[in-house]
């Protein structure tokens, strides 16, 4: 009975959220989202989630990320396609946290590597770049990318972090580029401890060749990863 009512009433409830009216948008998800979590079958989420990608109440666009979280295993590509949609701001910056649980597939953390450079928002760059910190070889080039090119200095700075942990000497050079160029303090001592951290010996030469240039914003990082 409850089936065959879902199946009837699924229709128009699609049809209501694109109402213009936010009680009646989020009346409707939340009806249609009751059918989903009682038989997934019986809604097109991919409807619904094409409305969702353009919704701009706040609330109802959490009540479908919360649908999509609690059900990852079979959303979680829906979940990764919201992180680049620019309208929706830092709404879908909790989303790189709920897909690293997923890590251990390998086509999640594809994903993520794929999108990081398209993402809008600084806040859910900076998630996605924690998410992808140190377990993920594939998204070493992202990573790599996010810290020397990055606009925002929260996300430079988490992508030397996530490079470091992974504790590569790959990275040596990279993080002596980061220190000899970024514009910020703080990214430029985070190399620079990252530099010893893989490798005191080649740091404490790099430093000395760097330490010729005379720059004083060089000197200062240096002197901090030498303390």
């Amino acid at each position: 009975m409850r089936a065959q009512l879902g199946r009837t009433a699924v229709e128009p409830l699609l049809l209501l959220l694109e109402s213009t009216d936010s009680e009646t948008r989020m009346k409707a998800l939340q009806f249609l989202l009751y059918y989903a979590v009682d038989n997934p079958q019986s809604v097109d989420t991919s409807r619904i989630h094409s409305r969702m990608r353009e919704e701009q109440i706040s609330v109802i666009l959490s009540a479908w990320i919360s649908y999509l979280e609690s059900s990852l295993l079979r959303n979680w590509h829906l979940l990764a396609d919201l992180l680049t949609e620019r309208q929706l701001g830092s709404a879908v910056a909790g989303i790189p946290g709920s897909l690293r649980k997923l890590e251990n597939n390998p086509a999640v953390i594809q994903k993520l590597v794929e999108v990081l450079p398209n993402i809008p928002d600084r806040a859910t760059r900076l998630e996605s770049v924690r998410a992808l910190s140190g377990r993920h070889p594939q998204a070493s080039e992202a990573l790599s990318t996010a810290m020397i090119s990055d606009e925002d200095l929260s996300v430079r700075l988490a992508a030397v972090f996530a490079l470091s942990d992974k504790a590569t000497p790959d990275f040596f050079d990279l993080f002596a580029r980061g220190l000899e160029t970024d514009p910020v303090a703080q990214v430029r001592a985070a190399c620079a401890t990252a530099m010893v951290t893989l490798d005191s010996g080649k740091a404490q030469r790099a430093f000395q060749a760097l330490r010729a240039k005379q720059d004083p914003a060089i000197d200062a990082a240096i002197e901090g990863a030498e303390r």
